[in-house]
């Protein structure tokens, strides 16, 4: 499971939508205090993983890291999984941090993230200041 993760933070770090999207089936439900959004076609999904890479470049993230917490199966192929995600600037010094939790499946093509609760992100990106956190 880490290795899933940190292939998903490697492709965040360099802004590689294609590579993000590779590591989620659709449809995928993305939520975020007030907000969800439920993505049923790629090309959709890309858009919103470009603006959110966008938006951590705006910051100054140069690199994202995820360290699997906790992993709680919950059927033969699903699992919750809770992350601690960081962001870092150019000299290694954090710009936010906070966990994640996601529904992940196991399928014929391998690990993919079905689901995401990002209320922590959004609250650790209020917490700077940033339009995110609006």
């Amino acid at each position: 499971m880490q290795e899933f993760f940190a292939a998903y933070a490697e492709a965040f770090s360099h802004g590689d939508t294609e590579a993000i999207g590779q590591l989620w089936s659709l449809p995928a439900l993305i939520t975020a205090a007030q907000r969800s959004m439920c993505f049923a076609d790629a090309e959709a999904f890309a858009k919103n993983t470009a603006a959110v890479c966008a938006f951590y470049r705006e910051q100054g993230v140069v690199e994202a890291r995820k360290t699997v917490l906790d992993v709680k199966d919950v059927g033969d192929t699903v699992a919750v999984v809770i992350t601690r995600d960081e962001v870092v600037d150019a000299s290694g010094r954090e710009i936010a941090r906070w966990k994640h939790a996601y529904l992940v499946r196991e399928t014929p093509a391998g690990l993919r993230a079905i689901a995401a609760i990002a209320d922590e992100e959004v609250q650790a990106w209020k917490a700077r200041g940033t339009p995110l956190g609006s």
